[in-house]
């Protein structure tokens, strides 16, 4: 066994639960080593193999790569998915804008097959030395300690766990891999092209640092790995400062975040944002954001956007927001099965039912009988529900105020209904013709699709 599969063996051994691998599969010679070092495996453990092309479109030849890694996929025994993206750049730089779709369509086809972070890995063939140029670019943008640690062998996404198993190891060894193996790869023509950072940073610079450095890459590894444990401490002491002014429904107390430090405030603020989003808003913008918030109690109003994400101000509280969510936008879904949990496409939300003793929720509620069909819809307006223990029905408006749900997020709660009876808002009501605390009891939780609930 040669290095290459014992750090993919080693990698996939922290997943007892593994059932499917899904190789991103470029066509170019990493993703080619990578799917063809999964065979063995594969045939060991009895998983299931997938190869992902993402057919970006931005090249004359890409529906030709896209042929290549079909039939490349086919020869190693792999399912083939064609996945062509959209590219849009939004001020980005094409090379990010790319990456973005890229990893989007990685998301969307592993949600589509209900992958979980246990059961599902997702395999990239980032080498070291992409290691370094990553580490170089981002110390070039002013990137802090996220940046500095480049990219992480491990991440987990909404639907699987993303794993780069050969971050600490030389390129030249998956070119001696496919030599030694006779394997066949296509080239990307615009990694030639200086125009994009990587490739100058490629192809003018780091072979001047080689030759007065001829060691770089193992050094530099060794950088992004220390910065790597000096981010998770971070992260952790974060999460513990974030546990401290968080509620139950995801707001960041003011008046306890305005007690830490200007630079605990920003770690609380990217743990929080990076909890249901991997976009962080610039450090500058951030920081101007925290400035208005520490001002006078009379600040009401400061608000904060970037890419799809948001962060407003209300009352005493910090809300992130989904940007592109469409609220506005009318839905009725009829939820056939409850077992399975149901995606609002439209408000990026996903809806859960559990028994009741497998949360602390008190809104718990009946189940639906047999023969009555559940609706999950938007407001449309005028909705009264009556609360338990109270003898008149109030309106959602008025509920809403109550429970001091900010305007912009009202009508993104979805309404549950039996029949023509609403019975629940999650996290917020439950009807009292419907409240129980049965055996039988069930609860509706909402969950952001970002990052779905863990059960």
């Amino acid at each position: 066994m040669n290095a290459l599969q014992h750090a993919l063996q080693q990698s996939l051994a922290a997943f007892p639960q593994l059932k499917r691998l899904w190789v991103g599969l470029s066509g170019g010679l990493d993703s080619c080593v990578l799917l063809h070092a999964c065979q063995s495996i594969v045939a060991e453990q009895q998983l299931q193999l997938y190869a992902l092309h993402v057919n970006h479109g931005l090249s004359a030849n890409a529906d030709h790569w896209q042929a290549f890694a079909k039939d490349f996929a086919a020869q190693v025994g792999a399912e083939f998915c064609a996945l062509p993206v959209s590219i849009r750049e939004q001020g980005k730089g094409i090379e990010d804008a790319a990456r973005t779709a890229r990893y989007e369509a990685f998301d969307r086809t592993l949600a589509e097959h209900a992958g979980t972070p246990a059961t599902d890995v997702l395999l990239l063939a980032h080498h070291q030395d992409d290691q370094v140029e990553t580490l170089l670019l981002n110390l070039l943008r002013g990137a802090g300690v996220r940046g500095a640690r480049g990219m992480s062998t491990v991440s987990e996404r909404s639907h699987g766990t993303c794993v780069r198993p050969w971050l600490n190891l030389p390129q030249q060894q998956l070119r001696d891999y496919a030599a030694n193996h006779q394997l066949e790869w296509v080239d990307d023509e615009s990694n030639q092209s200086l125009q994009f950072n990587r490739n100058y940073l490629r192809h003018q610079i780091l072979p001047l640092i080689a030759e007065r450095w001829p060691g770089y890459r193992a050094t530099l590894s060794r950088f992004s790995t220390t910065q790597a444990n000096t981010q998770q401490l971070i992260e952790q002491w974060s999460s513990e400062d974030l546990a401290q002014v968080l509620d139950a429904n995801n707001r960041i107390d003011l008046a306890g975040l305005c007690t830490f430090s200007l630079e605990r405030q920003m770690h609380i603020l990217h743990t929080w944002i990076l909890s249901v989003s991997q976009q962080l808003p610039p450090a500058a913008q951030l920081e101007e954001f925290l400035r208005q918030v520490n001002q006078a109690a009379a600040q009401k109003t400061a608000c904060i956007e970037w890419q799809d994400w948001g962060i407003r101000q209300s009352q005493n509280w910090l809300c992130l927001v989904a940007q592109q969510c469409a609220p506005e936008l009318p839905f009725n879904y009829h939820w056939q099965d409850l077992t399975i949990p149901l995606v609002v496409a439209e408000t990026a939300q996903q809806l859960l039912m559990q028994k009741a003793h497998q949360t602390d929720s008190n809104l718990t509620l009946l189940p639906p009988a047999n023969n009555v069909a559940v609706t999950v819809r938007s407001r449309s307006g005028g909705e009264r529900i009556r609360l338990p223990n109270r003898a008149h029905s109030t309106s959602l408006k008025k509920l809403f105020q109550a429970a001091q749900i900010p305007h912009w997020q009202r009508n993104q709660l979805p309404l549950i209904y039996y029949g023509a009876d609403l019975v629940c808002v999650p996290g917020v009501a439950v009807a009292a013709e419907f409240a129980s605390d049965a055996d039988d009891a069930i609860v509706f939780s909402l969950y952001s699709d970002r990052e779905p609930p863990r059960v």
